[in-house]
């Protein structure tokens, strides 16, 4: 039986914390959360004893109190508790991304090299059923040589305003810029598929509409408090109204209805009800980066948040074909079309409906679960020392956006 500690039981962690807890050969075994009412719902869920209960991380990582450990506290968090896991002797599940610095995530490899412990990175689109049919026909050789990529994140308009404009990544210098917290992901994944290395990074991005400039004459500093509410496109009472179950993921005691929504954003010290307009956030609203691989491949990734759904769109061109796919929530398909005979479109939407991140979730969970128990590295797993390089991207990114799209050598 393989004992587990949660580390972190927000949003992220009690996703991994209820897959472990689906498996025959694994006990949730103790969570540690500074958020008293996560604490009690995990100890309610896991049938936790008191003493396996820690809303204080200093406590917690006085001694080891399982064999493995998920870290997925506030990104600023995790070169602390990552280091202190290896320490003690955890093998550990690291959510992304590994750290918000170049010197923390260099921190982390190296107190893993010391323990000599297990380190995969929640790089969970490596587990989906659409990655991994991209991956399988690329190994074919069948395309030739690829010629370029192009790929794209395009995060739902609601989940921007959520996490992004009002939640916990609104400011970069508290967590993490959006082009390393939401799209180390893509860095990871193309670095996987072209099994290259990239070596030069540029980047230009901007913070589109929401800023004090671009308020509406007459807005108040909050929705509920607004006489255009009913008509602002970015009004968090109308925006919520219409997806309540994103804001209920924060507020779960919130009763999905207009009412509910009310209730909750009425409240002037919640982050949520302030208006779109107020210039809390610095983060990108859009982003490119253009990077070129090994070999002379260029390569580029958009991130925008100005989606109606969230969803990855990837176009690899090659010498003798093309692959094209789109992953979305309603619809996950794989188009293959060699140069000059017919298209083969593989539909995987069964497939990745199986658990978040089109199935990708429930996929590093079982790849978690065996690396530990058996030591064996597949071409899928995600671990630290090959999950560095879509942090090394994201970094260069970050720097190049920063200095009016500077090229940056890795």
């Amino acid at each position: 039986m393989l004992t587990c500690a949660i580390v972190g039981y927000g949003n992220r962690g009690s996703i991994y914390a209820d897959l472990l807890g689906e498996m025959e050969n694994v006990r949730i075994a103790c969570v540690c959360d500074s958020n008293e009412k996560n604490l009690r719902a995990a100890q309610k869920k896991f049938a936790l004893s008191d003493a396996d209960c820690f809303s204080s991380d200093m406590e917690f990582f006085k001694a080891k109190r399982a064999d493995c450990a998920v870290i997925a506290t506030m990104d600023k968090l995790h070169a602390a508790h990552a280091v202190e896991a290896l320490g003690l002797g955890y093998d550990i599940l690291l959510e992304k991304p590994i750290a918000t610095t170049p010197e923390d995530c260099d921190k982390i490899e190296a107190a893993a090299i010391r323990s000599g412990r297990k380190v995969l990175v929640c790089h969970v689109l490596r587990y989906t059923s659409f990655f991994r049919k991209i991956k399988e026909l690329l190994s074919t050789g069948k395309l030739g040589e690829i010629t370029s990529v192009s790929e794209s994140e395009n995060v739902a308009f609601v989940h921007y305003w959520l996490s992004f404009l009002h939640g916990n990544w609104n400011n970069s210098e508290e967590s993490s810029p959006i082009i390393l917290q939401k799209c180390c992901h893509d860095f990871d994944i193309l670095s996987w598929l072209l099994d290259r290395r990239c070596e030069r990074v540029s980047s230009f991005g901007n913070l589109f509409v929401y800023k004090k400039e671009n308020a509406p004459e007459g807005a108040a500093a909050y929705c509920c408090d607004c006489r255009l509410a009913d008509e602002c496109l970015y009004s968090g009472l109308r925006i919520m109204k219409k997806d309540p179950y994103w804001l209920k993921g924060y507020y779960e005691d919130m009763e999905l209805s207009d009412e509910g929504v009310e209730n909750v954003l009425s409240d002037r010290t919640n982050v949520f009800s302030r208006c779109a307009f107020s210039g809390r956030n610095n983060v990108m609203t859009d982003q490119i980066v253009n990077m070129w691989y090994e070999g002379g491949m260029p390569v580029q990734h958009l991130m925008s948040g100005f989606s109606a759904d969230g969803r990855r769109e990837i176009t690899i061109h090659a010498a003798r074909g093309e692959i094209y796919g789109y992953m979305g929530a309603e619809e996950v398909k794989v188009h293959y079309r060699p140069f000059q005979e017919p298209e083969t479109v593989f539909d995987l939407t069964e497939k990745s409906a199986e658990s978040g991140h089109g199935g990708g979730d429930r996929g590093i969970i079982r790849s978690f679960v065996s690396y530990l128990e058996t030591g064996e590295k597949s071409d899928y797993l995600s671990v630290l020392s090959d999950s560095l390089m879509s942090h090394r991207i994201a970094f260069a990114a970050e720097e190049s956006r920063r200095c009016g799209g500077k090229l940056i050598v890795l």
